[in-house]
């Protein structure tokens, strides 16, 4: 994880306990973040021996608590009410009182925090020097009659006078002291922190079984997690640009919920799926793994048709939602077997098998997203397939690197890969068919032409 990444972990009750032990262990327990409770069976599980349970955990966990910054959730229209005034340029707010409530709230925890205020009586404008105009002192007292404390010091009281203003206490005679709290921050909405109970219906995991039955046209899973739960989880941990990691994908609702809160924010998050191919002995999806690639494929359709539907509106943008499926392989190159013995017959055997040292039902793209790992670019990397000289070549990273997997190379398509002048070009060895000559001349080629790094495999 990045510095300032988090983890979420779904658990129930039986393994909560070892899980928060583990985490405090591997993440350290100052890193700890919290400890959801999330009620996904309002019905209570009438299975279980004495008690039915109605929820399940989420644990989160922070890399660095020092570093990670956590999102909040919208506002509710009736949080959203409150902020029911407007300044002068149709912005709205409402008012919170400066005077510190709460802990730390008297004279003695912050004495440089107790200050007069003077107000103008006319206008409700305050200052902090008195004169004729603002000529009414106001002390942040408690109640009780304590000597309080303001929220802000005499500096930021000063410089954001403009944000404050008084208000006559009818019932008290007094005057008090209030600040302007916006709606926006940042040009957005601010948000509120999310609670540490979730009980909201959409997350109930009837939800998520009807949610695979509509996108599958099938009862493929049973309770999986609801595309509004994964939502919520993504809103909370990952920016518009972040990386999402999902090393149990099931049904794929992470998939889901990821391409839905894009298009709701237009954000640009990835996610990452890992998923086993249990077998499930279906006969539509014969693997967990089948089930996670064909719901992320109908949903990004779902998705791109209901986006041509809207073309003419020009504030849609265009997202791309592709996404590629790789399988962990074996090396498609034959590893040399050095446990074999040394003798003569063994050795022309080894050396036999070499003479094509690809693994045998290896497609280009195998070797390809293989040789894209080992140069160090990673798998989103962009990659198109062009044709130089009427042979496939792969144009990686915008031409940075041409690699060319055809078993029989040109002196045409060597010319043409070098003109392109990218910074290294790899072929199969296998392509020059042992013709020195031309593996000569593709050297020199590539030299004459700028290409730093011209490498065979």
């Amino acid at each position: 994880m990045r510095e300032d990444g988090a983890i979420f972990i779904s658990i129930d009750d039986n393994e909560v306990d070892n899980l928060k032990k583990i985490c405090n262990e591997v993440f350290g327990e100052e890193n700890f973040v919290s400890q959801i409770t999330v009620q996904n069976n309002p019905r209570g599980r009438q299975s279980d021996t004495f008690v039915a349970t109605v929820h399940e955990y989420v644990l989160i966990y922070a890399k660095n608590a020092e570093e990670c910054v956590l999102g909040g959730a919208s506002l509710s229209d009736e949080q959203r009410a409150d902020f029911d005034s407007k300044d002068a340029d149709g912005k709205a707010y409402r008012l919170l009182g400066l005077r510190q409530r709460g802990a730390a709230s008297l004279r003695e925890d912050r004495p440089d925090m107790f200050f007069p205020i003077y107000v103008n009586p006319k206008t409700l404008r305050i200052s902090l020097e008195k004169d004729e105009s603002f000529s009414v002192e106001v002390l942040p007292r408690k109640s009780t009659g304590q000597d309080g404390r303001w929220m802000w010091g005499k500096e930021k009281t000063k410089r954001d006078a403009h944000l404050i203003e008084a208000r006559l206490i009818e019932r008290r005679g007094e005057y008090d002291i209030f600040v302007h709290d916006y709606l926006e921050r940042g040009g957005k909405e601010r948000e509120r922190k999310f609670k540490s109970i979730w009980d909201e219906k959409a997350f109930n995991t009837q939800n998520g079984t009807q949610e695979v039955k509509a996108i599958l046209e099938s009862d493929a899973m049973s309770f999986p997690k609801p595309t509004d739960y994964i939502k919520t989880i993504v809103q909370m941990g990952a920016d518009a640009n972040d990386l999402v990691l999902d090393f149990f994908a099931g049904s794929g609702t992470t998939a889901h919920a990821v391409l839905e809160q894009n298009r709701q924010d237009k954000g640009h998050r990835k996610f990452i799926l890992v998923q086993l191919p249990e077998p499930t002995e279906r006969k539509d999806f014969q693997t967990v793994a089948e089930i996670t690639k064909e719901r992320v494929r109908r949903v990004i359709k779902r998705l791109n048709d209901s986006d041509a539907n809207q073309l003419a509106l020009p504030a849609i943008e265009k997202q791309d939602r592709g996404f590629k499926v790789f399988k962990l392989q074996s090396s498609n190159f034959k590893a040399w077997n050095a446990e074999q013995p040394k003798d003569d017959v063994e050795l022309v055997k080894q050396l036999t098998l070499h003479v094509d040292h690809l693994a045998a039902g290896r497609t280009q793209e195998d070797v390809l997203y293989e040789l894209l790992l080992k140069s160090g670019f990673p798998l989103d990397t962009k990659v198109e397939k062009i044709v130089l000289a009427g042979k496939n070549v792969f144009s990686v990273a915008d031409g940075m690197m041409l690699i060319c997997l055809e078993k029989e190379l040109t002196p045409e398509v060597i010319k043409a890969m070098a003109e392109k002048k990218p910074e290294r070009v790899v072929c199969l060895d296998a392509g020059f068919a042992d013709n020195d000559q031309l593996k000569t001349n593709a050297v020199q080629t590539m030299k004459s032409k700028g290409v730093t790094k011209f490498q065979t495999v």
